[in-house]
């Protein structure tokens, strides 16, 4: 097992039909096209998954000493959950009577689930916006050059309460056209 930072040079190719960089050594070696590797990007989704991503980064060091910025560990998630949709994460109804009856047991009544839901129109940066140069990096586009797409953000959340206890039950929020809003 390697441990730490490992310095390999690897050739690198240009085509010139399609203007984009490769290194055909990384696909040979399953190497991630960030500067993190596979179980690096694996170990902050998983801390992400827990905690907000204000301390992740900080958390992340302490555990690992390695570092990870908190945007990187943001964008390894969006790109795990890219295909992820409300039904994947959802949990099964024995889960749900499970948690019903442990806020509820032995109580007269069964406490109360409620669904909330809620929406705002958002400004976003379109895909035009992001532009790309030569390698593997992506450069951004500069402000003038584009307009905001607005989109709608919807969400909701599903809990059971009852008296002063709030059980979390699912919740769920995407981001899209009116068009492909479903």
């Amino acid at each position: 097992m390697i441990s730490g930072p490992v310095k390999l040079k690897r050739p690198y190719f240009w085509c010139k039909n399609c203007s984009e960089g490769f290194y055909p050594l990384d696909e040979a070696l399953n190497l991630s096209g960030r500067k993190k590797q596979w179980d690096i990007q694996k170990a902050g989704a998983s801390l992400a998954a827990e905690i907000p991503y204000e301390k992740v980064e900080e958390e992340f060091k302490e555990l690992t000493g390695l570092s990870m910025s908190n945007h990187t560990m943001y964008e390894v998630v969006g790109d795990i959950c890219a295909d992820v949709d409300v039904l994947d994460v959802a949990p099964p109804v024995e889960e749900v009577k499970r948690k019903i009856w442990e806020v509820g047991g032995g109580k007269k009544w069964r406490p109360i689930m409620v669904l909330a839901t809620d929406g705002a129109h958002v400004p976003t940066r379109p895909e035009s916006a992001k532009g790309k140069r030569r390698g593997r990096k992506k450069e951004r586009a500069k402000r003038a050059n584009w307009e905001s797409e607005w989109k709608e953000a919807k969400g909701f959340r599903f809990y059971l309460v009852d008296g002063d206890r709030i059980e979390h039950i699912l919740s769920w929020h995407q981001v899209q056209s009116n068009k492909e809003l479903k």
